[in-house]
């Protein structure tokens, strides 16, 4: 009992804490003194940071958002050394996407996970975060759609942990990416309606 909670309930508490700080309220009250969440798509995240506050605002964001979660995941790997630590890692990363989605500390009122999720990747396997990024990055290219990029990147996200995970972690591994998956595209729900009525937003590559 005392070997799962401080392997896997532990390491999950802590995941969700560091996913609960949500840099983009942060950082916009820090530049504007002003909440992300009432501004632009009213989302806290790098996207809407970016658009609503500026480039260095919304990057440097994404990049604290991403090491949140590698954090949360590297120290749910060392807690937890063996064969076990890879579904150790993905369940804290799983948390530290929903303290992102609801943070705690600011009325469960998050992001919509994506930056926590290519954190939470990155540390799990090197070879998925690639080729979720040439997804992401290509759909942008062709539909400059960040929305409709981000969810192409999480639909495939339980398709190549089902393809290069372990066969003795595969099961698990496949169920916690479908977790994240349905979770990230839930929150693009709005987004879908408006890229199905043709209202939402396309990156812009180059100033009119």
């Amino acid at each position: 009992m005392n070997n799962i909670l401080y392997s896997f309930v532990l390491p999950s508490i802590i995941a969700y804490l560091l996913g609960s700080i949500s840099f983009s309220i942060i950082i916009t009250w820090l530049f504007s003194k002003k909440d992300i969440r009432d501004f632009g798509s009213g989302n806290a995240g790098g996207t809407n940071v970016i658009r609503s506050v500026g480039k260095f605002a919304g990057i440097s964001t994404m990049v604290l958002d991403i090491l949140k979660c590698v954090v949360a995941v590297l120290i749910a790997k060392y807690l937890l050394p063996g064969g076990q630590n890879a579904i150790a890692m993905s369940l804290a990363g799983l948390f530290c996407i929903l303290g992102h989605i609801f943070p705690i500390y600011f009325s469960f009122k998050g992001g919509k996970g994506i930056a926590a999720g290519a954190g939470m990747i990155l540390v799990l396997d090197y070879r998925i975060f690639i080729i979720l990024m040439a997804i992401f990055f290509l759909s942008i290219f062709i539909t400059k759609f960040v929305s409709l990029s981000s969810i192409l990147g999480a639909i495939s996200f339980p398709i190549a942990t089902f393809i290069f995970a372990k066969p003795e972690n595969q099961l698990i591994l496949t169920i916690n990416a479908l977790i994240v998956a349905s979770l990230v595209i839930f929150m693009h729900h709005k987004n879908i309606k408006k890229i199905l009525n043709g209202t939402e937003n396309k990156i812009k590559f180059k100033k009119s």
